[in-house]
């Protein structure tokens, strides 16, 4: 079994595990997804290469393919949870056609009056020294002020909400990637094939 491990098994498992690790970069910034894409892309050009070196389907065809293949499917998985996660990061939605972004103006409409009315209070104080022009400059910056904290803050718990996900995802992903390799590695050593030749009378 040895050589078969180091040349077939062993691979999969430092690119997975690689794929794992990747999790340690920061969402933002596309430096994440662009490495995860690439080990995908080696990934698979690494089973391109195998396929013609493998055995071809039979009743005793190697486990090894169906291990390529969960193998594969986890990265693309992964690969694809931390592009949304990225875009939830981004501006609190999980895809550019979906999400409340209709409903939001309606809501910071309805603060921005508020805030507009507080702000007409504090300012009147101001303009029993100031015209009326100083007023309304000072109101535009209140407001802007106000508006860009507002945004900032939502950004700031979107990041904090995508973060959660991921650390949920990063232990999921560690976790059911170690004992599938256990058990993975624990059948390889164990399976033999066998195969009746004369099942033809039955």
């Amino acid at each position: 079994m040895t050589n078969p491990f180091l040349t077939l098994m062993l691979p999969s498992i430092l690119i997975v595990l690689a794929d794992m690790v990747s999790f340690a970069l920061p969402l933002g910034g596309g430096e994440r997804n662009s490495f995860k894409v690439t080990l995908v892309l080696s990934f698979t050009m690494f089973i391109i290469i195998l396929n013609d070196q493998l055995p071809g389907d039979s009743s005793c065809s190697p486990i090894i393919r169906t291990h390529f293949c969960v193998c594969l499917v986890l990265m693309v998985f992964s690969m694809l949870v931390s592009m949304v996660l990225t875009r939830l990061a981004e501006d609190g939605r999980l895809f550019s056609c979906c999400g409340s972004k209709g409903s939001k103006p309606e809501v910071t409409g309805t603060k921005n009056e508020k805030e507009d009315e507080e702000a007409k209070a504090d300012i009147s104080v101001v303009q029993l020294n100031g015209s009326e022009e100083d007023s309304r400059m000072l109101r535009k910056v209140v407001n802007f002020l106000e508006a860009f904290a507002a945004q900032t803050a939502e950004s700031e718990r979107n990041r904090k909400f995508a973060k959660k996900l991921d650390q949920i995802f990063f232990w999921l992903y560690s976790i059911l990637g170690t004992i599938y390799f256990f058990a993975m590695i624990f059948t390889m050593a164990k399976h033999q094939c066998v195969v009746n030749h004369f099942d033809f009378w039955y």
